[in-house]
């Protein structure tokens, strides 16, 4: 399977071009919490596994991001995937902070968002950009 997408010549959809550099965006946010967290919780074991996780995610929305801007048809699993994550890190971090009535607008935006992307990546004009048709 080649690394492009058969639809590079037809150009990107503006609301994948819109994905990706979110994505992008999203995961130097991820990167930036899991150093604050990585800082501020150097003798906790919860913040700690929190780091870690937000790291990786990080990094994975970072790839996330670009591959959408390039094409590339695995991505398109990826991105699904790691959404599905990053809304189940969404409830976690909740819960870490006792499900509190402040982390709560935070956590139900970031899965509302993750959603809506969600959706969007299983239309038919997005599924033909990665070749997943």
């Amino acid at each position: 399977m080649p690394i492009w997408s058969p639809m590079a010549q037809k150009g990107i959809p503006i609301g994948v071009a819109v994905v990706g550099v979110l994505a992008f965006l999203a995961g130097l946010v991820w990167l930036f919490a899991g150093a604050i967290l990585f800082i501020d919780g150097i003798d906790d074991t919860d913040a700690m596994v929190a780091a870690a996780v937000s790291t990786v995610l990080g990094l994975a929305f970072l790839l996330f991001g670009l591959g959408c801007l390039k094409g590339w048809g695995w991505v398109w699993t990826f991105g699904v995937v790691i959404l599905i994550i990053s809304m189940a890190f969404s409830v976690y971090s909740w819960y870490l902070d006792d499900f509190s009535d402040a982390e709560m607008l935070s956590t139900l935006v970031s899965i509302g968002i993750a959603l809506v992307i969600l959706l969007y990546l299983n239309s038919f004009k997005v599924k033909n950009w990665f070749g997943k048709l």
